[in-house]
């Protein structure tokens, strides 16, 4: 069932059920770089953590809008290995910690790190670069928006600094309403491991790879109090078109 995840003892697919889980489709997964966990969102808007070698949900939070994506944060931002980003259907991409919890019921909890607002649609994917420098985010908008990573602290709630957006295709930003699909979007991103390109798996079939040659140049000499005329940048880009044999 969609609702429920099978598993046995010896991690086989569909013999015994020995947790419930979401009651909508899971949208995004990952581990836990240090730790035997794993964190899973879903359409029904809850973020959920298991310790999968106790078989138990040590963690949940629940959110009024669908949850789209998620990713662990890489050890260079969170060596404790305790915290997730989750990208929402509304645009939104909200960090969350694990942290202990004041309710003898919920020895565990989720705690919102940080929360920011790149797209204007869904939140297709997440991705920090290989330095956790940098987080790139795709929306349905068409839009790849590239933020300054930083470390959340205490319980103090911060925001990413924007540094710039590219356009993948030919609908200008701003004239889409909110939560309409662009013609074009990316649907996963994946860095290069020198940092300076991204790749697009596009939902038109087509990979594009952006060139941040110049975003790491600009990256080193940011300031958030610089003033900031646009974000959006124009980068450059080449299409990579497959050709399968018939």
């Amino acid at each position: 069932e969609d609702s429920k995840f099978i598993v046995d003892d010896n991690y086989c697919v569909g013999k015994r059920v020995f947790n419930q889980f979401h009651s909508g489709e899971i949208t995004g997964i990952d581990t836990c770089p240090i730790d035997h966990l794993v964190a899973t969102c879903s359409s029904d808007g809850s973020i959920r953590c298991l310790d999968y070698v106790k078989k138990k949900e040590i963690a949940w939070k629940q959110f009024d809008r669908p949850a789209t994506c998620l990713r662990w944060l890489p050890t260079t931002l969170d060596p404790s290995g305790r915290m997730v980003a989750v990208g929402f259907a509304d645009g939104t991409v909200r960090v969350l910690g694990l942290a202990e919890g004041t309710d003898t019921k919920d020895r565990v909890v989720f705690i919102r790190k940080m929360v920011c607002k790149p797209h204007n649609s869904a939140v297709v994917d997440l991705a920090f670069n290989g330095s956790g420098t940098v987080l790139a985010t795709t929306g349905k908008d068409g839009i790849v928006f590239f933020l300054r990573s930083m470390s959340p602290s205490g319980n103090e709630l911060r925001s990413y600094w924007p540094l710039k957006f590219v356009s993948l295709g030919s609908t200008p930003n701003g004239s889409l309403l909110p939560g309409m699909k662009a013609a074009v979007y990316c649907e996963r991103l994946t860095w290069s491991p020198n940092d300076a390109n991204i790749l697009c798996v596009c939902s038109d079939g087509i990979l594009r790879e952006i060139d941040l040659h110049r975003l790491v140049g600009e990256l080193m000499a940011y300031s958030n109090e610089d003033e900031v005329v646009t974000y959006e940048a124009q980068y450059p880009m080449r299409e990579i078109i497959t050709k399968i044999p018939v």
